[in-house]
């Protein structure tokens, strides 16, 4: 028996759901229970069941209870540097242990499972299914655009820096010669940031509207648009890999400013601008 912690934003989430199904493939008569600490459950909570076609990870009141105590230990263990019990945070993470607590950022992971499925009956809105339509029919380039949490005093040190307008900049520029006619889809979280520093841009549209519980709706946007810049951010990433149709992906090589920045989730034909 194993206990799987799963919490985070929707991206990591993701991850996390593509490595218990790698656990499930790889042992299949072993019992996987899954653990949902409240103090992970940022953003909108656990929600990948809700925009995909999957069961989460069965668990019990007294399994969830037991698990989430021996999370807050670990966590304490963790954030003291002292060694952790029936765990190991340390990449590349061991599958054989109890205690399954990560985030399994690994390409080579998502490459050995079925990928997920959209759920087919979703509340896409009428304003959504617009901008749907017209990604169809133009050589559309997504553009994600992350601040708002990224310039936060205790993440700025970790994500900032890095997908600068610079970055943009040549990501742009390099659609503008290989992609013919090329329509601009911005999705951010700061607008007047878009407005402003891409002013020049004229053939763009900046979509914004998707906020709160239905800011899934950017990445589902961004996974049918032709062509893709990515922030740093797991939630472009997952837009990226759920796209079957994009010809052109750009992303920055590395994601974070820590020790921790070599990047096993970016497949070799993505194009990484140096940054």
């Amino acid at each position: 028996m194993k206990f799987f912690v799963f919490g985070g934003g929707l991206g990591n989430q993701l991850f996390q759901y593509s490595y218990y199904r790698y656990l499930k493939k790889k042992y299949p008569s072993e019992r996987i229970l899954g653990i949902y600490p409240d103090s992970l459950k940022a953003h909108n909570g656990i929600e990948i069941d809700k925009w995909f076609d999957i069961e989460l990870s069965p668990t019990s009141y007294l399994y969830n209870k037991l698990g989430i105590l021996l999370y807050r230990v670990n966590r304490f263990l963790y954030n003291h540097g002292y060694r952790l019990l029936f765990c190991n945070r340390v990449y590349p993470q061991s599958m054989k242990h109890f205690f399954q607590w990560g985030d399994w950022q690994d390409y080579s992971i998502i490459k050995q499972i079925n990928i997920f499925e959209f759920r087919s009956e979703l509340p896409i809105g009428k304003e959504n299914m617009e901008f749907l339509k017209k990604m169809e029919t133009c050589n559309s380039i997504s553009v994600h655009i992350r601040r708002g949490d990224y310039l936060k005093t205790d993440l700025i040190h970790i994500y900032g820096g890095i997908c600068t307008s610079k970055y943009y900049r040549e990501a742009i520029k390099f659609m503008e010669q290989e992609v013919e006619e090329p329509f601009f889809f911005f999705f951010s979280d700061d607008c007047l940031y878009v407005e402003t520093e891409f002013a020049d841009i004229r053939n763009k549209i900046i979509i914004s509207h998707n906020r709160d519980d239905r800011s899934f709706f950017d990445m589902y946007l961004m996974a049918h648009a032709k062509n893709m810049i990515l922030a740093n951010s797991t939630f472009s990433c997952w837009a990226a890999y759920l796209n079957r149709t994009a010809k052109i992906i750009i992303t920055p090589d590395r994601w974070v400013n820590t020790d921790f920045s070599k990047l096993e989730a970016l497949p070799n034909e993505w194009i990484k601008i140096r940054v």
